[in-house]
């Protein structure tokens, strides 16, 4: 891995740009701390307050960054690129090269000016992201070798481990910090997915380590495909929410040891999502 520090952007619509390849340096990037807000109760005539819970805000991180150009034309060129790259009309991912395995959803916060030195640009530039999370690149559906998807320090554990079983009775590891949960994704992040094919009656989905329970009370056949995305409930596409327990599973950090009835035959059952980090 290169000693100097990069930032790849992707957009939502599959374009990828580094901007080393702009000739764009990074000077410095900064990741705020999560943004923790309690919620109290105040109560009259007692000291203190109770403590309601907390959630987090989204996340801000800061770039420095400087440009250049061939000559002061070309500076000009690289300013108007560097404004289109950062287009904000819609999210962009921004993965930092030191750390390849995760990526922010994120906005520009606000404008920024360029300082123009001659042919040279410099810059800060401040990033909002919706999410206090970074979320894994890779997929579980991915091959787990270290080649920039899945790093060391991800989680990854010792134990064989699988994210698509046809037994009643199996784990499944969420190497991320958060539980999978679908209220911790927000648009353009992908929950936990999970489909089952083949046939059941009363096919039941619970996780003995988080307590949760999904049932669907029809049936399938062997070819069919029942398909559990965040809150949602769909066979062969078609929704089968109404016919469910309207149940959410979810995955807590580490391993999670699932249980299955209501099967009849053979199946298989994939999950797919991608991994949270703070």
């Amino acid at each position: 891995m290169a000693n100097t520090l990069d930032l790849i952007i992707d957009t939502i619509r599959g374009e990828r740009i580094a901007l080393s390849e702009t000739r764009t340096k990074v000077i410095n990037f900064e990741i705020e701390s999560p943004d923790p807000i309690h919620t109290q109760i105040e109560r009259d005539g007692i000291n203190g307050f109770l403590d309601a819970g907390t959630t987090f805000g989204g996340r801000t991180m800061r770039g420095v960054f400087y440009f250049d150009g061939y000559d002061v034309y070309d500076y000009r060129l690289r300013r108007n690129l560097i404004y289109r790259i950062f287009d904000s009309a819609e999210p962009f991912y921004l993965t930092e090269s030191h750390l390849p395995d995760r990526r922010w959803l994120v906005k520009v916060a606000s404008k920024y000016s360029v300082e123009q030195q001659y042919k040279h640009g410099f810059f800060e530039v401040e990033f909002v992201s919706p999410s206090p999370y970074a979320e894994s690149i890779g997929l579980p559906s991915d091959d787990f070798t270290f080649d920039g998807l899945w790093e060391f320090g991800m989680g990854i554990p010792y134990d064989d481990f699988s994210y698509e079983h046809t037994t009643r009775s199996f784990s499944i590891w969420n190497l991320g910090d958060i539980t999978v949960d679908s209220r911790n994704y927000i648009e353009y992040m992908q929950p936990l997915t999970i489909q089952y094919v083949g046939a059941s009656s009363g096919l039941t989905m619970t996780n003995r380590t988080t307590g949760d329970m999904w049932r669907y009370n029809g049936t399938s056949a062997t070819a069919d495909v029942i398909t559990l995305e965040g809150d949602r409930s769909r066979k062969n596409g078609t929704s089968i929410y109404g016919q469910t327990n309207r149940g959410r599973l979810r995955l807590d950090p580490g391993k999670n040891k699932f249980e299955i009835t209501g099967t009849n035959g053979d199946f298989r059952i994939l999950f797919d999502f991608r991994f949270l980090y703070i």
